[in-house]
């Protein structure tokens, strides 16, 4: 069978074949990238160009391979012999993070319309900063460290130049790691600042991040601290908002290995007490002599370098005493760069006879971290004469927790961490009843004055009116008068300074995720220089007060 296409056939399949192989080839689509050659924490910038007409159904293959920071649009028209055209772009700046070869590749209504760009990610991510006015200092780690040790770790920013804004682009990462927060804060809530001297001159010093490290499990591992961005000031702008382009610094690789405790003399019920060295001071009651029943205390504060964080109960030896204690302070701290810990112990000791009678010893075993080896801290007991009759008690001869609350007709037995008492006599059982109804009492009454005070909290702070800062700001003549108004209002408000403090202060003063987000958007239009849409901020403003 043979198929006849007469001309007419022909001449318009041509037409329409041309027409798509025109439109294809006069697609103005271009995808591009600032750097193809990156490295592991340094930002680039990807830009999507269009030109006569704007697609908003466009997606970038490859782009999620890479930590979105940012996105701004702009457009430019132009004349080429009479006629006019007119290009859409729209930059996204992206942080690399990992090494390796990408490939990116634009995609419109499902169909490529770009070449492929490929970008080779290195992971040689240090950034020249030799003879640069910012840079970052941070914790370095020299000697091994042990499961169940406090390792310090800190972020310090060091400033030769005038910054407008700083802050955390990326946090740091602290895999396999616990991080407890110590950031020491000024009164305003902003970062601790002082003066120091650098090879290249007076600088200074911001104290960004600090807090304690604890390892999950033992081995080689990669802390990547955090990339901080900022933007200097120009000396010609008063109010500060005028600035250069973002700058980054950070995102560098910090190593650090971890190992295990050895087994070898390891003591039994051996509390994670692991670090250079375990002190403690003992504060005995000033007294000579007792009656059986009554306490004699001992205040006992624990510290040095060493995590004191899972010692909630100190073992004894004992057969002469009923001994309740129970914990009265806790703190951690970081000075010049060294962990300490403190913890504070109330203990009572309760003869059960009398005589001459002697508390037991305190015997407290920790790993040295120096030595590398366990060792004992040793407190020795107290003298003490004891008068008066034995009391009758069927009480067991060493104190034992009882951890079984749910058998009601089970005997009672005493309790190792209790609050601190004197054993009970029988005038007090006569009392019992008076006692407890006066304790319930009480709660009610600081339970009822505690909602009185939130209502009437929760009744001023809602009508807290804030018509003043949002027309201040509708009538600013221009965006820097606009954003010291803003600047106002969020002081106001949160007690949040844009100028200076980090997001954190702002979510921990009780501003929602939109607040957040209009106030980046802030931050990145004057970056740009792009004009403020006062309306849009004043908006959201008004909704989330």
């Amino acid at each position: 069978m043979i198929l006849k296409i007469d001309g007419k056939f022909f001449k318009m399949f041509s037409f329409f074949f041309l027409l798509t192989i025109i439109n294809i080839i006069t697609f103005g689509a271009t995808l591009t990238v600032d750097n193809p050659n990156a490295r592991v924490g340094v930002p680039i910038k990807i830009t999507v160009e269009f030109t006569d007409e704007k697609k908003d159904d466009y997606k970038i293959e490859g782009i999620e391979n890479f930590q979105s920071m940012g996105k701004s649009s702009r457009s430019q028209s132009s004349w080429i012999n009479g006629k006019s055209s007119k290009s859409y772009s729209e930059i996204y700046t992206v942080l690399p993070l990992n090494e390796g070869v990408f490939d990116l590749i634009l995609n419109v209504n499902g169909k490529k319309v770009s070449d492929k760009v490929t970008i080779n990610v290195s992971k040689n991510n240090k950034i020249n900063t030799e003879n640069s006015y910012v840079t970052t200092d941070n914790s370095q780690y020299k000697r091994e460290y042990y499961m169940g040790e406090k390792i310090p770790y800190f972020e310090k920013l060091i400033v030769r130049t005038s910054l407008n804004n700083y802050g955390y682009t990326g946090q740091p990462v602290f895999t396999d790691f616990n991080f407890k927060d110590l950031t020491p804060r000024n009164n305003q809530g902003s970062p601790i600042v002082k003066r120091i001297n650098t090879p290249s001159g007076e600088a200074l010093e911001v104290l960004i991040k600090e807090g304690v490290l604890e390892a999950n499990f033992s081995g080689e591992k990669n802390i990547v601290s955090g990339l901080i961005s900022y933007t200097e000031a120009k000396e010609s702008d008063f109010f500060n908002i005028s600035t250069s382009e973002p700058k980054y610094v950070g995102g560098k690789d910090i190593s650090i290995k971890i190992i295990p405790l050895p087994e070898e003399g390891k003591p039994n019920n051996f509390q994670n007490i692991v670090g250079s060295s375990l002190k403690g001071e003992v504060n005995w009651d000033n007294k000579a002599s007792i009656d059986v029943g009554q306490s004699f205390v001992l205040k006992l504060r624990l510290y040095g370098d060493v995590n004191l964080e899972f010692l909630n109960t100190i073992p004894f030896d004992n057969q002469d005493f009923n001994i309740y204690q129970s914990i009265t302070n806790y703190s951690e701290k970081i000075i010049n760069g060294k962990y300490e810990a403190n913890k504070d112990f109330e203990i009572a000791f309760i003869p059960r006879k009398n005589g001459k009678l002697k508390t037991p010893d305190i015997k407290l075993s920790y790993f040295d971290v120096n030595e590398k080896k366990y060792k004992d801290l040793v407190i020795e007991g107290k003298n003490i004469e004891v008068i008066g009759e034995t009391i009758p008690t069927t009480t067991p001869k060493s104190p034992i927790v009882n951890n079984n609350t749910s058998n009601p007709n089970s005997t009672t037995v005493e309790k190792n961490i209790i609050e601190i008492k004197t054993l009970p006599t029988n005038d007090t059982k006569v009392n019992n009843n008076l006692l407890i109804i006066i304790g319930i009492l009480g709660v009610i009454v600081i339970v009822e004055g505690g909602i009185i005070v939130k209502l009437l909290y929760d009744k001023k702070r809602k009508t807290k009116n804030y018509k003043g800062f949002f027309k201040n700001m509708k009538n600013s003549k221009d965006d820097k008068e606009f954003y010291e108004n803003y600047c106002i209002y969020m002081k106001e408000k949160y007690n949040f300074s844009p100028k200076a403090h980090f997001e954190d202060i702002l979510l921990k003063n009780g501003a929602n995720e939109k607040i957040l987000e209009i106030n980046r958007y802030i931050s990145q239009a004057l970056f740009k220089n792009e004009k403020l849409d006062f309306k849009k901020i004043i908006d959201i403003l008004r909704k989330n007060s």
